[in-house]
């Protein structure tokens, strides 16, 4: 591919979050973060498909990680905007029927288009942002590459439990290639970071 070609695809470059143990193969030649323990990948986004930028691609383009994941953040948040709703929201543009708790226990994090959105937790202040709104720490469960689930600390089972879920859910409701993690994070709003 040449240069020109490069100027095409430019603003359409963006990152997805996965599980760098279970795509060990993918990363060899694959240009990549890590971050925590998950992988930050690299894909030209279009029409709900993603190419994976593979080193071969990203040296003739003489694009080094730093500025894939710079050109990446920017395209990402634009091309694929967050949405942070809570389950009971979710449920109600699914079924249709109005679901109103007494009280919300669960949000999900992902994106306006629902795929690859796990990734929404790196766009800039997102989760500064939520830490916000929740008014306390909370956990990030990865439910999926698609998306996270956000339990407020004050809502959440024991970080035991909260794994034990995860695992479980892993095990039986997620593909292979689409299983982010079998942990839950914590966000800590005093440092403003997200934690193992």
């Amino acid at each position: 591919m040449s240069s020109i070609e490069l100027e095409e695809v430019k603003d359409r470059i963006i990152f997805q979050l996965i599980n760098p143990h279970r795509n060990q193969e993918l990363l060899r030649d694959t240009p990549h973060i890590l971050y925590l323990d998950l992988a930050i990948v690299f894909c030209v986004y279009y029409e709900q498909r993603a190419m994976i930028i593979k080193e071969n691609l990203s040296h003739l383009w003489k694009l080094n990680t730093e500025t894939l994941y710079r050109i990446a953040r920017e395209n990402t948040e634009r091309l694929l905007p967050s949405d942070f709703t809570s389950i009971e929201e979710v449920l109600t543009r699914l079924t249709g029927c109005e679901m109103k708790p007494e009280e919300e226990i669960m949000y999900i994090l992902s994106n306006k288009q629902g795929i690859w959105g796990a990734a929404s937790i790196l766009y800039q202040g997102e989760l500064k942002e939520i830490g916000k709104t929740l008014e306390e720490d909370y956990y990030v469960l990865p439910s999926s590459i698609h998306e996270v689930i956000i339990v407020p600390k004050s809502k959440a089972i024991s970080r035991e439990d909260l794994d034990a879920m995860i695992q479980e859910i892993n095990e039986t409701q997620v593909g292979e290639q689409e299983v982010l993690s079998n942990h839950a994070y914590y966000y800590n709003r005093e440092k403003e970071e997200l934690m193992s």
